[in-house]
């Protein structure tokens, strides 16, 4: 029999567009248009009463789904994600990178938190030794894109909706006025 877990520790951040969630949901703002929702095994997109229930507000859930996050994916030696090249996924056109997978919550959970961001960007900046900053893209909100390209090249490539930069931690969505700046 295993041990009970408390449900703060088996809370994980979700990424979501901003525009395709319930108003009832607890969320953070990430950025134009992306939000943070707060899942337990079972229950997607915990409300305010749920959050409160656990003796948290939607802030302290959010820091504790972050850290379960990156905690799952510690190891003896570091940090561990599952990855293939992004062509098998997205075809041969596809600019130079991987796709993320991650046992246990959706990749783009990654892009929710700060603290999981900037692990997922510290261990795929090692791997690929980049010419430039990192360029993120998720279809879906679910899988999870890392390339070695321009933001510009990926939306030439794979369309413009998706298409995330890292900022601070923070994910923000590509523009082509974001690309002007």
């Amino acid at each position: 029999m295993q041990p009970d877990i408390p449900p703060y520790r088996r809370l994980r951040p979700r990424l979501a567009r901003r525009d395709a969630i319930s108003e009832s949901a607890a969320s953070i703002s990430l950025s134009p248009g992306l939000v943070s929702l707060l899942d337990l095994p079972g229950k997607r997109g915990l409300s305010h009463q749920e959050v409160g229930s656990m003796g948290m507000t939607p802030q302290s859930a959010w820091n504790a789904a972050g850290a379960g996050l990156v905690a799952s994916a510690r190891t003896r030696t570091g940090v561990e994600f599952y990855a293939r090249p992004a062509y098998v996924a997205l075809g041969p056109d596809a600019p130079r990178g991987y796709e993320v997978r991650r046992k246990g919550a959706s990749a783009a959970a990654w892009l929710a938190h700060p603290r999981a961001f900037s692990t997922l960007r510290t261990h795929f900046t090692a791997v690929m030794e980049p010419a430039g900053e990192l360029v993120y893209f998720t279809r879906d909100c679910r899988e999870l894109f890392v390339f070695d390209a321009a933001e510009e090249e990926v939306a030439a490539a794979l369309g413009d909706t998706g298409v995330v930069r890292y900022s601070l931690g923070f994910p923000l969505l590509f523009t082509r006025d974001s690309a002007m700046v």
